[in-house]
């Protein structure tokens, strides 16, 4: 993720990185993978809160 998408994220949901990253060691496979099932819910639900890029508008114009 490039760090200025990951700016329009925060800004969007007014939050801080912090609250959107987490670091699970790679030892800890059962807790990562819980982590990563909550991590996943959330990246469907901003993904659907963001606003469009100029290619999806495009895309849409398009269709």
């Amino acid at each position: 993720m490039s760090p200025e998408r990951l700016n329009d994220i925060c800004q969007f949901l007014d939050c801080q990185p912090g609250d959107l990253l987490i670091y699970i060691p790679d030892n800890d496979a059962e807790k990562a993978e819980k982590n990563q099932q909550k991590l996943s819910k959330g990246i469907n639900i901003a993904k659907h809160q963001l606003p469009k890029t100029d290619k999806e508008v495009t895309e849409d114009i398009a269709a």
